[in-house]
């Protein structure tokens, strides 16, 4: 079924084909078994499969952390990212929830990496949330985003924002 749409009962004098929306939040995630994990190929084991480079990002695989790596390479824009399509039904609410880790160390007097996640209608360009969040050196950050869908196909952007001082790999794992 689609996600955070449940079948209605026979006994309730409704066809089988239809559907009603289901009660709570739909989640990227999957984590109930009533909402399928949307996102394809979220923990990187082998690949960065299903997965398409935003805004000249520099993106690849990491076999040592099984993470995608985004980086910033100096040219093109200053927030690189990596974005996967999800199918998803119009005013329904989900979750997204990921992990970005910084391997680099702490370095006196310079800031943070940021990151941020680009929640956009495929068909429109409407942005649906935009949150950005600072990952400290040698650290990972969990993230769980809210948003609510407009339409049938909405995009996901993972990346990072480009910091004078903090210009850091971040690595992307455990997308749901």
């Amino acid at each position: 079924y689609p996600v955070n749409m449940v079948p209605v009962p026979m006994a309730q004098g409704i066809s089988d084909g239809y559907l009603r929306p289901a009660d709570g939040i739909a989640t990227l995630a999957g984590r109930d078994d009533d909402f399928p994990n949307l996102i394809t190929n979220g923990t990187f084991a082998t690949d960065i499969a299903s997965w398409t480079d935003y805004n000249t990002a520099d993106i690849t695989w990491d076999a040592a952390t099984e993470s995608m790596k985004i980086n910033y390479t100096g040219g093109g824009s200053s927030e690189p990212a990596s974005y996967q399509d999800v199918t998803t039904v119009a005013d329904v609410s989900y979750q997204v929830t990921f992990d970005m880790t910084r391997l680099q160390a702490p370095v006196a007097g310079r800031p943070p990496s940021i990151g941020y996640c680009k929640v956009i209608d495929v068909f429109t360009g409407a942005t649906l949330m935009d949150e950005q969040f600072y990952v400290e050196g040698l650290k990972t950050t969990s993230q769980a985003l809210e948003f609510t869908a407009s339409g049938t196909s909405t995009r996901i952007i993972l990346g990072t924002i480009y910091v004078l001082g903090a210009n850091f790999p971040l690595y992307l794992d455990n997308v749901e």
